[in-house]
């Protein structure tokens, strides 16, 4: 039996562990801080919040018109060179 080499294989993968790290201990390592996180002490108002989302809101809108606008443009070039070559 091989249990010599089994037995080394063993000591070798004992002897070669690395120690877990933590994202905390990453994040602390990569940044230099001892924080947890970033943390805002501000609070917003109801006010400010309602005209925030309202803004988010109209950026999105926008952003997702203009994406299907581009779809169908294509689509539609897409759809007459489609027919032109095929009929």
């Amino acid at each position: 039996m091989s249990f010599g080499s089994t037995r080394g294989a063993i000591v070798s993968l004992k002897n070669n562990r690395r120690e877990k790290k933590s994202k905390f201990s990453k994040f602390r390592n990569s940044t230099g801080s001892i924080s947890e996180g970033i943390k805002s002490e501000k609070r917003i108002s109801e006010a400010e919040l309602l005209i925030l989302k309202t803004k988010l809101n109209r950026e999105h809108q926008k952003r997702q018109l203009k994406i299907i606008t581009i779809t169908t443009a294509f689509l539609i070039v897409l759809g007459v060179l489609f027919y032109k070559f095929m009929f």
